[in-house]
């Protein structure tokens, strides 16, 4: 008998046990659910596990004769008890705590037990070297249905709703651990933490409007006797620190270097400010460019967007939580730019992969800074950090004196060369473009790529900020 063949007879097996299974419970294949399998692959498994374990195992093909035979003995076996059930009523005995199922668990088990013992010692009877074979054929009968009891019938986890009169062994052992004290009171706690969790997640979902609109109309209206410079700051990772630290680290250097007042608008995704700030979310991100472009005088004034988070090649990551999980593609933001009417813009975008954003966002009207190629990540995203590299050189050691954008992007990018050198990481290669006409009306704000950097970069002068 080959292995094949075996394998055959085997799977043919549970076949069997399967479809009479089925058929003798009254189901249909609108009621079959494929998740019984699973029980019925446990339970074969571990019949045929014991049989192996009394079968005498050696290379005569005698040996793998009376493995089948064992395994096709309990097959038929199995069958037949669910048939007598079934035809008894009692094809659910631990659903029925009455006298017709203890004297159907009386007549069935010792019947089972004998049959499965009788047919096991015909088995090993025949085998060769086989000594007391009887006595093997009880041992096989009771350690076969043992192992059964210890198995669940249906389904092989137990389920949710667990219920005390049809469990089986392992049902009962389970639901006992998870209904442990120590168990109940986790279990409490962590449903306590979800319901707050959840409480929370609504309240502060639904205070994004006020808060958004106090932040608006906290903003310096414009002066209509200059080209006013607005400013809007977005940290998109709520659980990192670093982020929201550069926001608004950033956003400070910002206004003391051009002078931008109180035209300052920051949407920040972390717990530490998720009550007195708007989180930067999609829908925030747009409401507050409309309201920016409202403010504005498209052709005299400009629009400085600063945005820090993670990235991908697919665009900046906006996550906070359960309730704000959003990337922020290139087309995305210049449509939303489009859209609010904002036509002289100044985009920083700090994130992996941010020169993704250059190529769809540049034209004679914007200067974007990007901290990495498309294709390269940039790095500093530690949350104990208080800048990401790119945003400690360009904005803490860029922005110095009366640099422009454009000269303290130079510095930056030689400062992060030095830096990612020293350190021997791949190069994250920071990249610039400026439109001719937003540097002819902002010359001193945002100077011209063919300016040199007023900030002198010496190799092994200068180091990351590490605090």
């Amino acid at each position: 008998m080959t292995p094949l063949t075996v394998f055959g007879l085997f799977a043919g097996a549970v076949l069997v046990v399967a479809i009479c299974q089925f058929l003798l419970a009254g189901a249909s294949l609108q009621t079959f659910s494929p998740y019984g399998i699973n029980s019925i692959i446990a339970i074969t498994t571990v019949q045929a596990l014991v049989i192996v374990a009394f079968a005498r195992i050696d290379p005569s093909s005698g040996a793998i004769r009376n493995l089948v035979l064992l395994y096709l003995v309990t097959v038929v076996i199995e069958i037949v008890e669910n048939a007598i059930l079934q035809v008894l009523g009692l094809d659910d005995l631990k659903a029925h705590a009455s006298l017709g199922a203890t004297i159907g668990i009386l007549l069935t088990l010792p019947a089972w037990i004998v049959w499965t013992a009788f047919g096991a010692r015909q088995a090993f009877r025949v085998a060769p070297c086989v000594r007391r074979p009887a006595l093997r054929g009880f041992a096989f009968a009771f350690v076969s249905m043992i192992s059964a009891m210890m198995l669940p019938d249906w389904p092989v986890v137990a389920s949710a709703h667990f219920d005390g009169a049809t469990a089986n062994l392992w049902e009962v052992v389970r639901h006992h651990v998870q209904a442990s004290p120590a168990a109940q009171r986790e279990a409490e706690n962590n449903a306590s933490k979800a319901r707050a969790a959840e409480a929370t997640a609504a309240r502060l979902e639904a205070r994004q409007g006020a808060l958004l609109n106090a932040a608006i109309d906290a903003m310096e209206p414009r002066d209509p006797g200059a080209a006013n410079v607005f400013t809007i700051g977005v940290a998109g990772w709520g659980d990192q620190d670093v982020f929201m630290r550069e926001t608004q680290q950033s956003l400070d250097i910002l206004g003391s270097r051009f002078h931008l007042g109180k035209r300052v608008l920051s949407l920040v995704n972390n717990e530490a400010t998720a009550e007195e700030r708007p989180m930067a979310s999609m829908q925030n991100i747009a409401a507050a460019l409309r309201a920016v472009g409202a403010r504005m005088k498209a052709d005299k004034d400009v629009l400085i967007l600063t945005m820090t988070s993670h990235g991908s090649p697919d665009g900046f990551a906006l996550r906070y939580g359960d309730f704000v999980e959003r990337t922020l593609d290139p087309q995305t933001l210049k449509t939303l730019l489009d859209e609010a009417g904002i036509k002289n813009r100044i985009l920083i975008v700090s994130s992996c992969y941010s020169g993704a954003f250059v190529a769809p966002l540049a034209d004679a009207d914007t200067a974007i800074i990007a901290a990495a190629s498309s294709t390269h990540t940039s790095f500093g995203c530690a949350n104990d950090r208080k800048w990401t590299y790119f945003g400690e050189a360009f904005f803490e050691r860029g922005l110095t004196g009366n640099a422009t954008i454009a000269e303290a992007f130079g510095s930056a990018r030689a400062t992060v060369a030095i830096w990612e050198k020293e350190q021997k990481l791949v190069p994250s290669d920071p990249q610039i473009a400026i439109g001719e006409e937003i540097a002819r009306r902002f010359p001193e704000l945002v100077g011209s790529t063919d300016t040199k950097s007023a900030v002198a970069v010496e190799a092994g002068m200068i180091h990351p900020n590490h605090e």
